[in-house]
């Protein structure tokens, strides 16, 4: 289990946006050379509204998604080729997961 989560959204060009989704491998999922060094958990796309897509990205903690980060760009496995250019925006969030105040195994006090 990840220690944080980055939710990374990307806003499709809207002349490129069947390009993009045309392409799980590479735009969806981060393809198979950025995958082997940090998995792409979950790759999403909106079907509402302008065209983006949603990565979610488990890290142990901040400082290894840098570097992590830093490989992928630096070996040129991230992003993929074509991708800026396809890519108006994009933004990432750092998720800390959270502890329920009363687990679910645990009866109800009154």
């Amino acid at each position: 289990m990840s220690a944080i989560c980055e939710l990374a959204t990307l806003d499709v060009a809207l002349w490129s946006a069947s390009a993009v989704l045309d392409r799980p491998g590479t735009h969806m999922q981060g393809g198979p050379g950025r995958n082997a060094i940090s998995p792409v958990f979950a790759g999403l796309y909106a079907l509402d509204g302008a065209p983006r897509i949603l990565h979610i990205i488990g890290y142990p903690d901040l400082e290894r998604r840098r570097d992590l980060r830093r490989t992928l760009y630096i070996a040129k496995l991230w992003p993929p080729a074509g991708a800026p250019e396809r890519i108006a925006s994009a933004r990432a969030e750092i998720a800390y997961p959270c502890t329920p105040p009363i687990p679910a195994s645990s009866p109800r006090q009154n």
